[in-house]
């Protein structure tokens, strides 16, 4: 297994549609897999594996246990299948997140993940500004943003009483 691994399925453009024309819970999505001790080996026991599986979906769905358990088994059973290795039964260690977790721990709107919107318009640089025209001498900072001369993610909070000279002062003492 490399690091990065994306498993399609065979209709892409349905699961695409689940998520952003019809939200629902896909039936058969694409999954992406994440074997981050494949480039760090620090971050697995040594002879271990540390693996993270994403499967994109709609943010506001009803994340239930039932559903996790449903598509951690869909997940598994296609990861194994496709690539030609079992391992369910090797799996030492399991942490389930999704929506609900993202709207407690980060007060992410429907449990979005990508910030703002799920939608390509608010993706890479089309991002919105951490800069709000109305409110002067403030800036938003999250990690779905859009920080200027830099990619730097700075954690999830509103900071207000700067200004925009303000915060090119920090981040320029911050870059050099």
């Amino acid at each position: 297994m490399q690091h990065h691994t994306l498993i399609f399925n065979d209709d892409f453009e349905k699961h695409a549609e689940q998520i952003y024309e019809t939200p629902q819970w896909p039936e058969n999505p694409s999954v992406y897999l994440s074997c981050t001790s494949q480039t760090d080996p620090t971050v697995a026991p040594k002879g271990k594996e540390n693996l993270f599986v994403l499967i994109p979906v709609a943010p506001g769905l009803n994340d239930t246990d039932a559903v996790r358990q449903h598509y951690f088994d869909f997940s598994i059973q296609r990861i194994e299948e496709t690539l030609g290795i079992n391992f369910k039964n090797d799996i030492i260690y399991r942490r389930d997140y999704s929506n609900r977790d993202f709207a407690t721990d980060y007060y992410a709107y429907k449990g979005n993940a990508y910030g703002l919107a799920n939608t390509l318009m608010q993706t890479a640089i089309l991002k919105p500004s951490m800069f709000n025209k109305k409110l002067k001498k403030s800036v938003i900072y999250w990690s779905a943003n859009n920080p200027p001369r830099t990619r730097r993610a700075t954690g999830n909070y509103f900071r207000s009483g700067s200004s925009r000279s303000d915060y090119k002062k920090r981040e320029e003492k911050l870059t050099h």
